[in-house]
């Protein structure tokens, strides 16, 4: 499974080296608000991407089942995010305590899934990888900015992640639809 996971990120690298480098750079930056749009960019382009522009045939050229290349694909982009939150906490931007530096990458790890999720479920759906989760994205900032504590979505969202364990479970339902879809539709739009 390791050599599948090597050849993998290698194939991801390859291609995408430019966007991987851009985006690594602005995710250094250790303040999670900030950091969001560059996980959305880096998110929606993952696999989605790649589905949108029907490029998976370079993929399934390699052999993984579906289910394979939605996992690696997603585990790739949570070792960037996670290489470039640790890296970036090591630069002096202020104190950082152990448990906002484990907290702020927890919050990233459960934003980008869920946003990688949202672009596969619209790819698979047949639209496009960025513009539907941007408009998701616009209106996940509007909902949960809708009277705080008293609003029902904002322990939910992927923005403000009210609660922790709340979001962390509607990033998982969003990941699990999103790999079920995907297995069942394919990797061609």
């Amino acid at each position: 499974m390791l050599k599948r996971i090597e050849a993998f990120y290698m194939k991801e690298f390859s291609e995408k080296a430019g966007r991987l480098f851009v985006f690594s750079l602005f995710l250094l930056v250790p303040d999670f608000g900030f950091k969001t749009i560059f996980i959305f960019l880096l998110a929606t382009s993952m696999l989605a991407w790649d589905v949108q522009q029907k490029r998976t045939v370079n993929i399934m050229i390699l052999p993984y089942t579906l289910s394979e290349v939605f996992l690696i694909s997603w585990l790739f982009m949570v070792s960037i995010v996670t290489i470039t939150h640790f890296i970036g906490a090591a630069v002096p931007f202020g104190p950082l305590s152990v448990t906002y530096l484990w907290t702020a990458w927890l919050n990233s790890i459960i934003f980008a899934t869920a946003y990688y999720s949202i672009a596969m479920i619209f790819v698979t759906s047949g639209m496009d990888n960025f513009g539907m989760p941007f408009l998701v994205l616009i209106g996940d900032w509007i909902l949960s900015s809708i009277g705080s504590y008293r609003n029902f979505y904002w322990y939910i969202s992927p923005v403000s992640q009210g609660n922790i364990f709340a979001a962390a479970t509607f990033a998982f339902v969003l990941f699990a639809t999103a790999l079920y879809l995907f297995v069942k539709k394919g990797a061609t739009k």
